[in-house]
Order: C-alpha cells, then sequence, then structure tokens
C-alpha cells in the first residue's frame, strides 16, 4: 500500500479517459488516496464490472493498479463500487513507480459493464440520445423524411423504416448516428426533440 497525494478524480459509473471529462462533471481534488498492487486480471474486472468487495478494508476509496494501468474506486458502505474514475497521465505516472507487490482481493463481479470503448463519451452520448428521440417518435411523416435522408430511398411502410433506422442506431453505425445528428441540427429540430 502506497499513499498517493494531490489528486484530481472524476467519479462516474464508467471510468473517462481525462480528456473525456465534461465541465459539468463532479471533479474533485483529494489530498491522499491510498492505492494497491493488484493483477491485471483483477484491475480489468474492477474497470468492466460491477462488482463488490467481500471484506472492505480498503475503505471509502482508493486507488486499484497493475504494471500499466491506475484507476480510482468509491464504494459505498457495504464495498459494492459506486464510482471509477481514471487519473490524469502524472498522477497515473506516480502511481504506477512504485515497486509494491501485488495484493490478493476477495471480490465478487455483480454484473458486466457494458460501455462501448471504441465510442468516445459524445458519440455514446448522442447515440443514447437518438435511442430516446425514437423511442418517443410518433410522427409518420418525420419518420418517413428521416429515413429518406439517411438512406436515399422513399419508404412507405412506417414501421419498417422506423425499425430499421433503430437497428442501426443500436448497432452503433456511426455513419448513420452522425448523420442523424447533423439532420436534427440542421432542422433545429434537435432541441425540440430533445426536450419531448
Amino acid at each position: 500500500m502506497r499513499i498517493i497525494y494531490d489528486v484530481l478524480l472524476n467519479y462516474n459509473k464508467y471510468a473517462y479517459e481525462f480528456y473525456e471529462w465534461n465541465k459539468n462533471d463532479n471533479i474533485k481534488h483529494f489530498k491522499s488516496i491510498n492505492s494497491y498492487k493488484v493483477s491485471k486480471k483483477v484491475l480489468c474486472d474492477f474497470i468492466n464490472h460491477k462488482f463488490k468487495l467481500n471484506n472492505n478494508e480498503f475503505g471509502k476509496m482508493c486507488i486499484f493498479y497493475d504494471d500499466y494501468r491506475a484507476c480510482a474506486f468509491e464504494f459505498d458502505k457495504n464495498g459494492i463500487v459506486k464510482g471509477k474514475s481514471y487519473m490524469l497521465f502524472d498522477e497515473e505516472e506516480d502511481v504506477l513507480n512504485s515497486n509494491d507487490s501485488i495484493i490478493n482481493i476477495n471480490y465478487e463481479i455483480i454484473k458486466k459493464q457494458i460501455h462501448n470503448k471504441y465510442y468516445t463519451r459524445k458519440t455514446q452520448s448522442d447515440v443514447n440520445l437518438l435511442k430516446k428521440i425514437f423511442k418517443n417518435m410518433d410522427n409518420e411523416s418525420l419518420i418517413k423524411y428521416v429515413y429518406y435522408e439517411c438512406f436515399d430511398i422513399k419508404e412507405s411502410n412506417i414501421k419498417k423504416a422506423y425499425n430499421k433506422l433503430l437497428s442501426h442506431i443500436n448497432s452503433n453505425d456511426i455513419k448513420l448516428i452522425n448523420k442523424l445528428i447533423k439532420l436534427f441540427h440542421s432542422k433545429k429540430r434537435y432541441k425540440i426533440l430533445k426536450n419531448r
């Protein structure tokens, strides 16, 4: 165990790289926080799953790291993770520059957290917004219009058009997602639909 001083953390459901932190995130400065070296598998489990420490001797928060990566975790009183945060590069480097021994941790995985690491946080936010918009979209002429703009084909079957659009959004078709975002922005409908 090693104490790390002066760390900025941004606890969220998923750990975001510092360059994806938003200005409205709850970024906090911590004067000191404990760090523990774990195996690569354990750290990978912690980053990609909601988990519970079976005997929480680590307190409300701590940093776990392996040879290449560090991540801070926040726990509730039962030892269940409630927030994760990557660190700034220089702060992470301070953590990784230690020769601590790997500790064994008794934990259980509660569930896998699905987080698409191949898209930016903004793109993921756009996908979620589009899903919300399409869930509430019931205007047939708008569906036909959006379908035509995306695929350059007229579709008279509203259900088929709606399902195809939604299928492309759910499969994270980035080309279509960007086209839809631009379309809604250009037609000023984005804000109207966003507030539905």
